[in-house]
């Protein structure tokens, strides 16, 4: 691999991490939580956008979701850098589990 093509990859990677990191935050102000969960806190790790919050949302809504953000990574991916396609497919086939 070279060196133009690795540092491609280190940088969609960090800002991977800096835009879920970020929603995280945005998610939990969302939800009027702290913007870190507490040691003490026992809510599930997501919550349904409609009241009661008092479960978790279900599997399926939770797996739809991240398929489509995984989908949309992999479209912007090919887009701004198509030397990347190999990297959008791995997104975009990646197992939620």
């Amino acid at each position: 691999m070279g060196r133009a093509l690795a540092s491609l990859i280190h940088l969609v990677w960090s800002r991977l991490t800096i835009v879920v990191w970020q929603l995280g935050r945005c998610y939990r102000s969302a939800m009027s939580l702290s913007p870190l969960p507490f040691d003490s806190e026992d809510l599930p790790l997501v919550l349904p956008f409609i009241e009661p919050v008092v479960e978790s949302m279900e599997r399926s809504a939770v797996h739809e979701i991240v398929k489509a953000v995984m989908r949309e990574t992999a479209e912007r991916l090919r887009k701004q850098a198509p030397a990347l396609a190999g990297m959008a497919t791995h997104i975009e086939r990646a197992s939620t589990n």
